[in-house]
């Protein structure tokens, strides 16, 4: 696996952490503990969607100009529920029930994205552009590349 798309992989895992963890602390009660898990999933969530949009995207929408305008739509789609929920968390009524609507539909989307943008990663017939999206993702995370 070229280290760009485990990288963006490994984003996907941190999200489903975040995800494991908002939803027990939900569960809990402690809307002090939901605040602060929240605000953490919140922007881990945004950033990996705009380095998506910016980096990635790009390389494959002349190719797979279809699927690139559908996970847009999608990104669209998860900014707004994000925005609603962050909202909710910042006055402290976040559900349950209404949070499991937006990770569902993120555990959905990343699903589709392994199977689709991340996988044409490496089919890239210019292997150059695949070392520009891991510099750019290296420079997103502070210089730091796990795996």
């Amino acid at each position: 696996m070229h280290p760009a798309r485990r990288h963006l992989a490994d984003d996907h895992a941190r999200l489903e952490r975040l995800s494991a963890e908002l939803e027990s602390a939900l569960e809990g009660g402690d809307r002090s503990a939901v605040q602060e898990v929240w605000t953490r999933f919140e922007a881990t969530l945004l950033s990996h969607l705009d380095a998506e949009e910016r980096w990635l995207f790009p390389l494959l929408s002349g190719e797979h100009a279809d699927e690139v305008k559908a996970l847009r739509a999608a990104h669209a789609r998860l900014r707004h529920l994000a925005s609603e929920e962050g909202l909710a968390a910042d006055l402290r009524t976040l559900r349950r029930e209404t949070a499991s609507e937006l990770l569902a539909e993120l555990r959905a989307h990343a699903t589709r994205e392994d199977e689709t943008v991340y996988a044409w990663l490496e089919q890239l017939p210019e292997p150059g552009k695949l070392e520009q999206l891991l510099d750019a993702l290296v420079r997103r995370a502070g210089g730091i590349v796990t795996g």
